[in-house]
């Protein structure tokens, strides 16, 4: 069986603790570019389910997907890069 290379890369973003619910909302919006209101989504998303794919990106766009990642890191928002 011939594995199909994957095209996209998820951000999946997991809850912590440490972060308060601004906090959380503020860095999405910001650092993602999104509206408020889609950050609050987002960030309830990520509280009530453990976690939440908060972006995709097609695979030619790594570096900016790593860039997104490793400010969310800087912020100890706990996250994950996967192939989708």
């Amino acid at each position: 069986m011939v594995k199909k290379r994957s095209n996209k890369i998820g951000l999946l973003v997991y809850h912590s603790d440490l972060n308060e619910y601004s906090f959380l909302v503020e860095v999405l919006r910001t650092t993602l570019g999104y509206h408020t209101t889609q950050a609050q989504t987002c960030a309830n998303q990520i509280l009530l389910n453990g976690e939440y794919i908060v972006r995709s990106f097609p695979v030619k766009d790594y570096q900016r997907a790593r860039a997104i990642y490793e400010v969310l890191i800087k912020n100890e928002i706990p996250a994950e890069l996967f192939p989708m």
